[in-house]
């Protein structure tokens, strides 16, 4: 089984919600991209994804991909998702955009594991907070066969979510926050340890991806943690991971623009050539 010590985890889109404390709206989303070439045991996959507007018809959030169709299961992909809006009614709009990231899994991905997509897709809102997607686009997958244009079918939903602004400033009365939400970039240095199978060390590896934390208002120096990565650059061939836990703060110092962390969480990760055993994952990590 892999051991891996993981290093420089840098915050590319920390805070979203960096405004006064309260509720902010976010677009929640799913659906199904069809790969209209069938080029490996993946004919289709399935998204989640949330994302905020920033201003002047830009957002920016995150996204998970996952197998749907085909003969692979276990193989997903999380990353980075935007796209700028433009409307032409009340109901009716245009998304030009894509999303950039890194997975794998199934022995689909057998190389970098980073995947990119371009899209425009129309928008038609049918109900209060509610819209229909359609959409058509290009996905790239290195390291793998993937290289297809897709067409895209969602679903989404515009909720209030409380938010507060980072790690300082006001907060609200009562209830759960959503304090930020950040991407990700990750190396990990494997430690003794063989590919899958056996054979040849483990090199280092590259991965992005991104995670959200929450918070109890009132409890400034613990939080929650819930984070995506997967493989993208050099080792890993399709490595990817989640992860969940606590994570502890120390007071501010250095004038107060510094604060040290320290978390631990607990997961699944597989794919490629990273042998994880059964998939589940233990991690700490302090900085």
């Amino acid at each position: 089984m892999a051991r891996l010590a993981g290093a420089g985890g840098i915050a590319l889109l920390a805070g979203l919600g960096a405004g006064a404390a309260g509720a902010e709206e976010f677009d929640f989303s799913t659906g199904v991209d069809i790969m209209l070439r069938q080029q490996t045991t993946v004919h289709a996959l399935q998204f989640l994804t949330v994302t905020k507007e920033i201003g002047g018809g830009f957002h920016l959030g995150q996204s998970v991909y996952s197998a749907a169709w085909g003969d692979a299961g276990g193989l997903f992909i999380g990353g980075f998702e935007g796209f700028r809006r433009f409307t032409f009614s009340d109901t009716t709009s245009v998304d030009i955009g894509g999303f950039v990231g890194g997975g794998g899994g199934a022995a689909v991905v057998l190389g970098d594991g980073l995947m990119t997509k371009a899209q425009v897709t129309l928008n038609q809102a049918f109900a209060e907070g509610f819209e229909a997607h359609l959409g058509i686009g290009w996905t790239r997958v290195t390291g793998s066969a993937i290289n297809t244009p897709v067409l895209s079918f969602g679903l989404s939903r515009r909720l209030d979510v409380a938010l507060a602004p980072g790690h300082t400033g006001p907060r609200p009365a009562s209830g759960i926050e959503l304090s930020s939400a950040a991407g990700l970039a990750r190396a990990y240095v494997p430690i003794a340890s063989t590919r899958r199978g056996g054979g040849s060390t483990l090199k280092p590896m590259g991965l992005v991806g991104g995670e959200f934390t929450m918070r109890t208002p009132g409890i400034d120096n613990v939080e929650a943690y819930v984070s995506a990565v997967g493989a993208a650059y050099n080792e890993g061939a399709g490595y990817a991971e989640w992860l969940a836990g606590p994570r502890f703060y120390t007071r501010p110092f250095l004038n107060e623009r510094l604060r040290g962390f320290a978390d631990v969480g607990i997961g699944f990760a597989g794919g490629g050539t990273v042998d994880t055993g059964g998939g589940l994952v233990l991690a700490a990590s302090a900085g």
